[in-house]
């Protein structure tokens, strides 16, 4: 079977009112393994909240990497907001908004919109890469266009 249709597999036994957590698990597993890297990064999300499998931060770590080479918007994102608070990694912003700019980049779903919002804030407070008030305005309006909601202190002065 396809590695896509493994993780939608997964993914329909995940949203039933009972799931089947050990079935959704295999399934995951074996789409990770053919390649799907958005059932890496589901994995990853598992280990990370102990999720079926025992609560395990250096295997969602690999996972997310993984899922991140694989050009995963959500690992991305996930691996930039755990660099830049220093939560289950050394804090390292400049690597923080490297993740979030190849996440926006790829502006697919909801973490890429709201990667774009957090290359934004890096450049107006200089966060991860030098200040640049000018080019955060500009993307503020592309947040505005994508109806990214920044309603939050963290992007004034």
């Amino acid at each position: 079977m396809e590695a896509e249709k493994l993780y939608d597999l997964a993914k329909r036994e995940a949203k039933k009112k009972t799931p089947n957590y050990e079935k959704t698990a295999g399934l995951l597993e074996k789409a990770h393994v053919k390649g799907e890297v958005k059932a890496t990064c589901a994995l990853a999300d598992w280990y990370m909240r102990g999720v079926f499998f025992k609560k395990n931060r250096k295997r969602g770590l690999q996972y997310y990497r993984t899922a991140a080479k694989g050009l995963n918007v959500d690992a991305m994102f996930n691996l930039g907001v755990f660099y830049e608070n220093g939560c289950n990694l050394k804090k390292n912003e400049k690597r923080a908004f490297e993740y979030y700019l190849a996440a926006a980049v790829q502006g697919k779903g909801g973490s890429g919109k709201w990667a774009l919002l957090e290359v934004m804030r890096c450049f107006f407070h200089g966060i991860g890469i030098e200040k640049n008030k000018r080019l955060a305005i500009m993307l503020r309006s592309i947040c505005d266009r994508y109806g990214v909601d920044f309603d939050d202190d963290r992007y004034d002065d």
